[in-house]
């Protein structure tokens, strides 16, 4: 995948039973960059994780709103949750 595939996000979400920062998305791949974050506050390595396992967590940034719309479109019903 080309590194200009992937879509500047900053979001707060849930992967898991992790606490993430969504830092970017590939529409094309389906997968968010996300940094896990510790029960200090601290952000753990950036990883690639399926952007369906990923939720995002209220106040909703407008970069995820437009990727998570972009995404619903290409999937037929939207497999991520906003």
């Amino acid at each position: 995948m080309a590194e200009s595939s992937w879509r500047s996000l900053n979001q707060e979400g849930r992967w898991g039973t992790s606490t993430v920062i969504v830092t970017a998305g590939n529409l094309d791949a389906g997968r968010l960059r996300a940094k896990r974050i510790d029960d200090a506050g601290q952000q753990g390595i950036e990883e690639e994780i399926p952007a369906d396992e990923c939720q995002a967590h209220a106040p909703y940034s407008q970069d995820w709103l437009d990727f998570f719309a972009d995404h619903t479109v290409r999937v037929g019903g939207g497999r991520i949750r906003p």
